[in-house]
């Protein structure tokens, strides 16, 4: 049962402020002059976060069709659900990368990479600060 504090999603919370700081980092990267393939990882960060947010807009409208109980319950699913969706999402840029012509390729999943352990170190962070609160609460 959600009591609208945000204590639960914590570790959603963590996984997003973890992936924003990734990708920050690239781009403070680039406004010091640091010599990088810009392109290619400004690439890989962009499909990361379309990637992100395709899938959190297309989950709950497939489970609306697999089980149409309720449709917040879904939205709540998404949001409790991220940092799984994230992975989802890094493993899609992947696979566009993958297939993709560009050059530098390592580059660009070096920078998803990033992105992904920065995100689960956030999400786990948000989980380990969730912990205690739940146990405070209940």
């Amino acid at each position: 049962m959600c009591c609208s504090c945000c204590c639960c999603c914590l570790h959603s919370v963590g996984g997003l402020i973890g992936a924003a700081v990734a990708s920050k980092s690239q781009i403070i990267d680039y406004l010091e002059g640091k010599p990088s393939s810009v392109y290619t990882e400004d690439a890989a960060t962009e499909m990361y976060w379309l990637s992100l947010v395709a899938i959190s807009v297309l989950a709950p409208i497939v489970a609306a069709f697999v089980g149409p109980e309720g449709g917040v319950f879904y939205i709540f699913g998404v949001i409790a659900a991220l940092p799984a969706l994230q992975i989802a999402a890094s493993l899609v840029a992947s696979l566009i990368v993958a297939f993709s012509s560009r050059n530098n390729k390592w580059r660009a999943y070096d920078q998803i990479a990033s992105i992904t352990g920065k995100s689960l170190i956030g999400a786990f962070v948000g989980g380990l600060i969730t912990l205690p609160l739940l146990f405070l609460m209940f």
